[in-house]
């Protein structure tokens, strides 16, 4: 499955199983297709899941402030957010202006 840094999401809706072509073929043969296509495409949704578990959320990530920073030490250390900095607010609003143009 080809990965898509441009839509994540993309990877897991790819994940779709291609129909059997089961004509002429005895009933074994139609079953053995059939579990070697579940086995590929279960493993195709597995690649996506855990691309999206090591990633830690679905989609696109938007705002590129460290998650540090918006704990209690990370504000007590005086770390800058959207919320309470001028640069780190454009950042943001630049990154979402970036995501929403490939979109």
């Amino acid at each position: 499955m080809a990965k898509n840094d441009d839509n994540p999401n993309q990877n897991l809706d790819d994940a779709v199983a291609e129909p059997l072509d089961t004509e002429g073929k005895s009933p074994d043969e139609a079953k053995a297709a059939a579990e070697d296509n579940d086995s590929d495409t279960a493993g195709q949704v597995q690649e996506a899941v855990d691309v999206e578990t090591e990633q830690g959320f679905r989609g696109v990530e938007v705002d590129p402030t460290p998650n540090e920073n918006y704990t209690l030490a990370g504000q007590n250390e005086g770390a800058p957010t959207p919320e309470t900095d001028p640069e780190a607010r454009e950042t943001a609003r630049q990154a979402v202006q970036d995501v929403n143009a490939r979109t």
